[in-house]
């Protein structure tokens, strides 16, 4: 993974939407405390600890390897290990690094689109689920989740037995 992937996709995890500037060669994102700030996990101890905070990332540092791992819903246990001299320079570097790459990996597996979109590619992806279950995979409250499966069903996309969805004609 390249750096821009885990720039971009370690935002995509946490929510935020950024914005190149070619006169700095940056990503910035509005920081709801600070404003605008270059998103760049990799050196930013701040940041590191919003991405651990929010996405409840493990992290770990025995002997000469760093580790994070983290819980993405619906696909299961994601980690990143990085190698690093035994210094807390280095220590401290390749934890950021391990933190910024496992977000990036959570990000990866995010849906994109509206909510519609979202609740759509999920059914789509699975056998079906409520809109209880959705909740984490969708990024959006159950009642959210339920207007767009309505609005799905009134398209003819996807069906209901009870709670349950599932995306028409689906096979699985």
């Amino acid at each position: 993974m390249t750096e821009d992937d885990i720039i971009k996709l370690s935002a995509k995890a946490m929510g935020f939407e950024l914005e190149y500037r070619r006169g700095s060669d940056a990503y910035y994102y509005e920081d709801p405390e600070t404003g605008r700030e270059v998103w760049l996990p990799m050196q930013d101890d701040r940041q590191v600890v919003l991405i651990i905070a929010k996405l409840k990332v493990d992290i770990t540092s025995l002997g000469g390897l760093a580790r994070a791992t983290v819980y993405v819903p619906w696909i299961g246990f994601k980690q990143c290990e990085t190698p690093h001299a035994d210094e807390p320079g280095a220590r401290r570097d390749a934890l950021r690094l391990a933190v910024a790459t496992v977000a990036a990996k959570y990000g990866d597996g995010m849906l994109d689109g509206d909510t519609d979109e979202r609740v759509l590619g999920h059914l789509l992806q699975t056998e079906g689920s409520t809109a209880h279950d959705m909740r984490a995979v969708v990024r959006a409250s159950r009642e959210e989740i339920s207007e767009a499966c309505q609005r799905l069903k009134r398209k003819g996309l996807v069906m209901n037995t009870g709670p349950y969805w599932k995306a028409v004609g689906d096979k699985k």
